[in-house]
C-alpha cells in the first residue's frame, strides 16, 4: 500500500504532538522514514498538508477566494465569516485571486475543501443537463 503525502503529513503532525520537547528527534526520524521509503520527492506536498493540519490545530485557516474581479471589503468580510463558521477557525487568512475565466461568482478554497459558486461552473452544469 502506498502512503500518500497527506498521510505522511498527518503522521509527522501527530508525532510532533506526541513528542513535545523532542521535536528535532521526531523530525529526524521522519526524514529517515522518507529516505528509506524513497519518498523525498513528496516533501513539498507533505509540507503543504502539514501546514493545513498545523493551522487547523491552532485555529488558523488559510483560505483563497477566486473571483472574476476585485470584491468589496464588505463581501470579503462576509466570506471570511462564512469560512470561520464552516471551519470553527479563530483566525482566517484570506488570499484573493482574480480569474476572469470564471465570468462571475466566486470559488472558495479553505483547508482541503472547495466550494465552486462560479458562473462558469453553473453554465457548464446547465450545458451538461441540456445535453443529457
Amino acid at each position: 500500500m502506498k502512503i500518500t503525502a497527506k498521510q505522511y503529513a498527518q503522521g509527522l503532525f501527530e508525532s510532533l504532538l506526541d513528542n513535545k520537547g523532542k521535536e528535532e528527534k521526531a523530525i529526524a526520524n521522519f526524514a529517515k522514514i522518507l529516505f528509506a521509503n524513497n519518498q523525498v520527492s513528496k516533501l513539498e506536498e507533505i509540507i503543504e498538508h502539514f501546514n493545513i493540519f498545523w493551522n487547523e490545530y491552532n485555529g488558523v485557516i488559510d483560505g483563497e477566494i477566486i473571483s472574476a474581479r476585485m470584491l468589496d471589503e464588505d463581501l470579503l468580510k462576509k466570506l471570511e465569516k462564512f469560512i470561520s463558521y464552516r471551519t470553527g477557525g479563530k483566525k482566517i487568512i484570506i488570499k484573493e485571486k482574480i480569474d476572469q475565466n470564471i465570468i462571475g461568482g466566486v470559488i472558495l478554497r479553505y483547508g482541503d475543501r472547495s466550494l465552486d459558486l462560479s458562473l462558469r461552473t453553473k453554465l457548464n452544469n446547465l450545458k451538461e443537463e441540456l445535453n443529457s
